[in-house]
């Protein structure tokens, strides 16, 4: 499919980037909870109930864990609106954008055995991108692995439209459509596009598909068992419904990505509250849970360090980058609750995490709606805002 004949992306850039879509419709009014309401972090159970009975969201999970144990867990309302099945601990939501932060950790652990530099051309371990370049040829920087892990490779945002089976198949088609823009000069989300590179990148170098590395290297070492690509039957039964708000209820909708057929690096992703709260923690571990080490510190520093400053060409005020995932640079011009040096991301639907450095903290707040707004997502940020308090962590 050429760039011609793809429809426009601007709805689905507006779901999946750091805007939300204006068009989408405004969530009901946020309840406002003092401090002294939320002293213990059991009042979370509290106030996401609220939520959903104020009619935010069907239901959701959601965890507050320290590297060494998980110090909260709730699910409440319902994982299935029409029949009513009550949310569990162990629901099975589309983690969307929330692969991304995966993929950047299947990188680091390539990093960490020597076999891929982050500074070096991606045609050194794609062939496909051998002789690829900026469509503005007189500038010769070629695509590097920090390029795309940063969102500054030029690429633009990539088709919702697959008809590809394999990453390699999928690669061979963003090549076909052409050089972007010229790489490290602004961000630019690429949803898609970019971090499927990424995923053929650990494929060739690794020599296994990018699903069995990631179940190898990653999900089977911290025991996340339901969390992959695939579900088989149980899991299927335990997968929460998509909805969207329609007059005061829930209406079903349609996944955007129903038809990707291969382990995409952007997207795709199925998983749980309490399986992605040990990828979190291994990250506020220095890339060590419990007795299993992922990545090295170094690797972890790298990932969460300012890759790209605040006020960087296409960033908000008060936003930088890591690798990967956003990093809060100034919480009040980012009117975030979070503090200066917090990680993390968000998928299309909801789901969300940080890692907050300064206080060994993390945490995981799960959704599924389609108008839920990614990053921008006012119940991403209304999630933030309660477990700061009840932590009584200040900024």
């Amino acid at each position: 499919m050429t760039t011609a004949m793809k429809p426009t992306l601007l709805a689905m850039v507006c779901i999946l980037a750091l805007t939300a879509c204006s068009s989408a419709p405004a969530p009901p009014a946020l309840e406002t909870f003092a401090a002294s309401e939320l002293d213990e972090l059991q009042d979370l159970d509290v106030v996401i109930e609220s939520r959903v009975k104020a009619g935010r969201y069907p239901g959701a999970v959601f965890l507050v864990a320290n590297p060494d144990q998980v110090l909260h867990e709730g699910a409440v309302g319902e994982a299935n609106a029409e029949s009513h099945t009550p949310m569990r601990a162990d629901s099975i939501f589309r983690m969307m954008s929330m692969t991304k932060p995966v993929t950047t950790v299947a990188v680091m652990i390539l990093v960490d055995d020597k076999k891929v530099s982050l500074d070096e051309p991606v045609s050194r371990y794609v062939p496909q991108f051998v002789g690829f370049g900026a469509k503005h040829p007189q500038d010769p920087t070629p695509i590097t692995l920090r390029h795309l892990l940063t969102h500054t490779a030029g690429l633009g945002f990539g088709s919702m439209f697959f008809i590809e089976d394999n990453l390699k198949a999928r690669i061979d088609e963003i090549v076909s459509d052409g050089p972007g823009d010229p790489p490290g000069q602004k961000w630019q989300y690429s949803g898609l596009d970019g971090f499927d590179i990424l995923a053929r990148v650990v494929e060739v170098v690794s020599g296994e598909s990018y699903d069995h590395f990631l179940k190898r290297r990653l999900f089977d070492p911290l025991g996340m068992k339901d969390t992959g690509y695939v579900l088989d039957a149980s899991q299927q039964a335990r997968l929460v419904g998509l909805y969207k708000p329609a007059g005061g209820t829930f209406k079903a909708a349609s996944s955007l990505l129903a038809d990707v057929k291969y382990p995409a690096g952007g997207a795709g992703l199925y998983s749980t509250g309490a399986d992605y709260i040990k990828f979190a923690q291994m990250l506020a571990g220095g890339g060590s849970y419990g007795s299993v080490r992922i990545l090295s510190t170094a690797a972890v520093e790298e990932i969460s360090k300012e890759q790209l400053a605040g006020g960087f060409p296409g960033l908000p005020a008060g936003l930088g980058w890591g690798l990967g995932m956003r990093r809060v640079v100034d919480p009040a011009a980012l009117k975030s609750p979070l503090p200066a040096g917090a990680y993390g991301w968000s998928g299309a639907y909801g789901t969300h995490f940080w890692v907050d450095p300064a206080h060994q903290l993390t945490a995981v707040f799960m959704i599924n709606l389609t108008t839920a707004g990614g990053a921008a997502s006012p119940d991403a940020f209304d999630y933030e805002e309660i477990v700061m308090r009840a932590c009584k962590t200040e900024r």
